[in-house]
């Protein structure tokens, strides 16, 4: 694998971007890139990837930030070229290709689009690191410009039974609530009581670490939910659930949510 030479990495980056209406040309040039910079030794390829994962070509990230840095200000001018590249590109099955396309979707900054891919490329993957770029880039778009569709996505993703669409959801919110947690919070307190029934350990530890967020962005919100909590879901969160979410919350909102899911206080209502 040779080394990379930044200057003229810039430059085959700027010349890449100019075929962004030539998604064959594109892509082609992409992967020789790829081949050339990646250790054969390294590359993940289908036989070797984990259950679930993508092949990868195991590229240094400098190489990936190069692209990015040239190709996403040309797709954020030419929307509807970087939707077409989009497409191609995730067609292609590489982690590197794919989240690129996720990149891509972000920069054109089409809601529409990146619902309807979204719903989509969420179930035609399950590969984890890929779900975590859709989370983050695909998805921005959707939660920012239109809040009521991704809620009601989310809301979707999360009652299915695709266990792998389950944990993006969980993702998918946990990036809302990170960038704006006053619009994100409301939901997030909605289903955490979904997060709380769920059997699969990554859920439910998405599910805590939103509890996490909840907490530090909106702890009074957060305690009243938890006196609304009925007798059984209030059992529970005092148990299991909360021990694995407790760790990440401020001294003072783990005192007083050990206070009022103890044996003597659950069902007693508090005002103000």
């Amino acid at each position: 694998m040779p080394s990379i030479d930044l200057d003229a990495l810039r430059r085959w980056s700027q010349t890449l971007s100019d075929q962004i209406g030539d998604p064959q040309a594109f892509a082609a040039a992409l992967r020789g890139q790829f081949a050339s910079h990646s250790n054969r030794l390294l590359r993940r390829g289908p036989s070797l990837a984990r259950r679930g994962a993508l092949p990868s070509w195991n590229v240094p990230a400098a190489m990936l930030n190069e692209i990015e840095a040239a190709i996403l200000p040309r797709a954020a001018r030419q929307p509807e070229a970087a939707l077409r590249l989009a497409d191609h590109l995730w067609a292609i099955p590489s982690l590197e290709e794919k989240s690129l396309a996720a990149r891509l979707l972000e920069a054109a900054a089409r809601p529409e689009a990146s619902h309807m891919r979204l719903a989509r490329w969420v179930v035609e993957t399950p590969d984890p690191a890929l779900h975590a770029a859709l989370a983050r880039h695909a998805a921005r778009p959707v939660r920012t410009e239109s809040p009521d569709l991704f809620r009601q996505e989310i809301l979707a993703w999360l009652g299915g039974r695709i266990l792998a669409v389950r944990r993006f959801a969980w993702l998918a919110l946990r990036e809302w609530m990170e960038e704006a947690p006053s619009s994100a919070a409301l939901l997030a307190l909605e289903v955490l009581t979904l997060g709380m029934r769920d059997n699969d350990p990554e859920c439910v530890r998405s599910s805590q670490a939103l509890f996490a967020q909840v907490a530090a962005s909106q702890p009074a919100e957060l305690l009243r939910w938890v006196d609304d909590l009925p007798d059984r879901d209030a059992q529970f969160i005092g148990r299991r659930w909360l021990r694995g979410a407790l760790p990440g919350l401020p001294s003072e909102i783990r005192d007083a949510i050990r206070t009022r899911t103890a044996p003597g206080e659950i069902g007693v209502r508090r005002e103000g």
